[in-house]
C-alpha cells in the first residue's frame, strides 16, 4: 500500500473509532464530526493522524516521538468545544483558538502545519 492510502486509511480508522453513532461521554460526538470534516479536507491527506484521549494530533511521518521533527499540534474536543493547542498539551501547549466550529478548528490546525 502506498504511504498516501496508508495515510488516508489511518484517517479513516480514526473517524470510524470516534464515529457519531455513539456518544463518547464528555466528548460526546465532537471528535467524530471533527474527524469527518477532515477526511472531506485535502490538504489535511498529507498528514499522519493520532488521537489520544480527547486530542487529534498531526505529524508529517508516523514516528509520533520525533518531537525535533514535528511539534505535533493538537485539536482537543469536548462536547459541543474546540481548543487548538500549539503542541501537545503534556508539554504546556499554548491555546491558539477555543471553538465550537470543528471547521474552524481544523483550518487553525492547518495554519500550525504551515499549509
Amino acid at each position: 500500500m502506498e504511504e498516501k492510502e496508508e495515510r488516508r486509511a489511518a484517517w479513516t480508522a480514526l473517524a470510524e473509532c470516534w464515529g457519531p453513532a455513539r456518544d463518547h461521554g464528555w466528548i460526546g460526538t465532537s471528535m467524530g464530526d471533527l474527524l469527518r470534516l477532515a477526511l472531506a479536507e485535502p490538504r489535511l491527506a498529507e498528514f499522519w493522524p493520532w488521537t489520544g484521549m480527547n486530542e487529534l494530533h498531526l505529524s508529517t511521518s508516523q514516528d509520533f516521538r520525533d518531537f525535533g521533527k514535528d511539534s505535533f499540534p493538537a485539536v482537543a474536543a469536548w462536547q459541543g468545544g474546540y481548543r487548538v493547542l500549539a503542541a501537545p498539551a503534556r508539554q504546556g501547549a499554548e491555546t491558539v483558538l477555543e471553538t465550537t466550529d470543528p471547521a474552524e478548528a481544523l483550518a487553525c490546525l492547518l495554519e500550525l502545519m504551515g499549509r
